[in-house]
């Protein structure tokens, strides 16, 4: 073998080395991180699409065919029915409740799959102070969701308000649009929360909100100072006067 030979099978065997142990130690944690951060994006879009349409749609619903449902229910109270006419009613009721239960169910469907985005979503920096509020929204949209469905069970509810019965449904509507808020901030960066950038970001919100503070008072007691030096002395009283 030609002496001048040698470094170079030596270069190639060395380059072929390294090429693989890159592939091997390095490519797949990368393909790996990759293929996790694109599984996080779509869990996030398709939160943010349940959150922003289906959900609303879902509420709206429920609440109209749990009100045709109770107000065909009504019409059996009444006293002066005759067979014919009861037993449509019946019938209309038998409609009205397997419509209604379709929409709840439905709309049970929509919240456990928010649920189940989230579980998946923060398990990117799980230590993000970021997912507190979003848990504490969930489990309050949990609530709500229990809430108007007992509706269906409470002897005292008067449907003849509509408005009334609206006011019931407001407090499910109002969390789920906060929520969807709240995942809306996270779609714009589609990145998963730093607890270091977050805790920077805090604290130079306080910092700026206390330097706002300061001035404000700063202000405040310049303008009373100014205030008092203006204010004009009035001269004692003359003995005797």
């Amino acid at each position: 073998m030609p002496p001048n030979l040698l470094p170079v099978i030596l270069g190639a065997i060395l380059t072929l080395a390294g090429t693989l142990i890159v592939q091997i130690l390095a490519v797949p944690p990368i393909q790996a991180r990759t293929r996790q951060r694109e599984r996080w994006e779509d869990d996030v879009i398709e939160l943010r699409a349940i959150l922003e349409e289906s959900l609303p749609n879902a509420i709206e619903r429920f609440r109209h065919n749990l009100y045709v449902e109770l107000n065909s229910k009504a019409l059996l109270d009444i006293d002066n029915l005759n067979s014919q006419q009861l037993q449509l009613a019946r019938q209309m009721q038998d409609k009205d409740r397997e419509a209604a239960r379709e929409a709840e169910e439905t709309l049970r469907q929509l919240i456990t799959r928010v649920e189940l985005r989230l579980n998946r979503i923060d398990h990117h920096r799980p230590t993000a102070p970021y997912w507190n509020p979003l848990r504490s929204l969930e489990r309050r949209l949990r609530l709500n969701y229990f809430d108007v469905t007992a509706l269906r069970y409470e002897a005292a509810l008067d449907i003849s308000n509509y408005d009334d019965w609206s006011a019931r449904w407001k407090p499910l509507n109002d969390t789920g649009q906060q929520l969807h808020r709240e995942i809306e901030k996270l779609s714009r960066s589609m990145k998963p929360p730093d607890p270091q950038r977050l805790k920077r970001v805090e604290q130079k919100a306080a910092a700026t909100f206390n330097k706002y503070v300061t001035k404000v008072t700063r202000r405040k007691e310049l303008k009373k100072r100014e205030d008092s030096e203006t204010e004009p002395q009035t001269d004692p009283p003359q003995a005797g006067s």
